[in-house]
């Protein structure tokens, strides 16, 4: 059994059409199996915020993915509330793949220790 707990920030940015200038928004999520149903939404924000959220993911290793789509349909969401299942798939695929890239780490980790 694979226990998945991880924690990811997405990262988009949207024009501001009458200001013709770029929004950033960041939405991180937390997924605990034996605690969530879905990933849940534990941060959100826009603009200073949003670069203060990815700031902080950077300092703390927390993986990062760009997706201005998916961060637009997860700002809509409340903090606390877990994803819809209408995005599972897209937000599985970023889990997926953070987790692959754990378990590659966690590898390499484990083989400069034996050096």
């Amino acid at each position: 059994m694979i226990n998945l707990q991880y924690r990811s920030v997405l990262k988009g940015a949207e024009r501001d059409l009458h200001k013709r200038k770029k929004i950033k928004h960041a939405v991180a999520l937390r997924y605990q199996q034996e605690k969530d149903n879905a990933p849940v939404i534990i941060a959100k924000g826009q603009d200073q915020v949003a670069e203060k959220i990815i700031s902080l993911a950077k300092e703390w290793e927390i993986p990062t993915e760009k997706n201005a789509f998916l961060v637009q349909e997860l700002y809509k969401l409340d903090l606390g509330q877990e994803i819809p299942p209408e995005i599972y798939e897209a937000v599985a695929i970023i889990l997926v793949t953070i987790h692959e890239f754990d378990q590659k780490m966690n590898c390499q980790n484990k083989n400069n220790q034996n050096i």
